[in-house]
């Protein structure tokens, strides 16, 4: 059980679970709690103990190649390989500092939601997606992507759905998506989404 305080040491309020390969598991809590790792004694050590940006982390996934991405909140991303921990802000792509939501595609593109845009990690770099006038808005709050290959992206105030036009390349390219939005008017109750609020179930229902 990885909520409140059950297990030795986790701050409670969790934001976020990823689980690697090996069975290690990161958790990251809520407002400033910081990330934490279980180890196989089953206690929760912090890994940020010394490191502000870790303290501060809001979003958190581990992918398939077992590097672990942390978001934080106003300091932008980082990325844990082993021992080393590489940091990208907006000096070197990412639309804003605060990454609400950490998500790797079918095509294990890695993509990264912040509060000012969205954005994707290619040659080493984060490369912010250019929509075209008429997105709903750039507060992204979330993303996903279906057995389509669409993929769904939450917002402050709306939905937008970005499908392909054709066989999608290695080299992803905005240009190669018709981008459709969805608000009150299409029939949801309420189009103000939160951090991360999105998924897509066994069914591939969203």
């Amino acid at each position: 059980d990885f909520y409140g305080t059950r297990i030795g040491g986790v701050p409670g309020n969790e934001t976020s679970i990823g689980v690697l390969k090996n069975g290690d598991k990161w958790i990251a809590g809520m407002d400033g709690r910081g990330i934490y790792r279980l180890t196989p004694t089953q206690k929760f050590n912090f890994a940020g103990k010394e490191n502000f940006f870790l303290q501060n982390t809001i979003s958190l996934l581990t992918d398939s190649k077992g590097i672990v991405w942390a978001g934080s909140k106003r300091q932008g991303i980082c990325m844990i390989k082993g021992n080393n921990i590489t940091y990208f802000n907006e000096s070197n792509g990412l639309p804003d500092n605060t990454v609400t939501n950490i998500y790797e595609d079918k095509d294990h593109r890695i993509w990264a939601a912040t509060e000012k845009g969205l954005s994707y990690f290619d040659n080493n770099a984060f490369n912010k997606v250019a929509f075209n006038d008429g997105v709903i808005s750039e507060n992204i709050k979330g993303i996903i992507q279906d057995d389509q290959k669409r993929y769904w992206v939450t917002t402050d105030n709306g939905i937008v759905v970005l499908a392909p036009k054709e066989k999608t390349t290695k080299t992803w390219n905005i240009d190669n998506y018709e981008i459709n939005t969805l608000g009150k008017q299409d029939g949801l109750l309420n189009a103000s989404f939160t951090q991360g609020s999105i998924m897509i179930n066994s069914k591939n229902e969203l």
